[in-house]
């Protein structure tokens, strides 16, 4: 586990908990997609790719908590 961000709104509690990170090259998922195209998309950077053009990714649960009658 590296971080949980956590909201109340009203009676309602959210944590998400981030499990795991990383990145991968994206022809691996992108069929003719590279490095260089993905180094071209200014936007990405830094929150969805890397500098070498790796795409990130992240696996999060969330926890809903409702309090009833409160």
């Amino acid at each position: 586990m590296t971080e949980a961000t956590r909201w109340e709104i009203g009676n309602v509690k959210v944590t998400c908990v981030v499990e795991t990170t990383g990145g991968f090259p994206p022809g691996m998922m992108f069929a003719g997609l590279t490095e260089d195209r993905v180094q071209a998309v200014k936007w990405l950077h830094p929150h969805w790719a890397g500098a070498d053009g790796t795409i990130f990714y992240s696996e999060k649960n969330m926890d809903i908590s409702v309090a009833i009658g409160a």
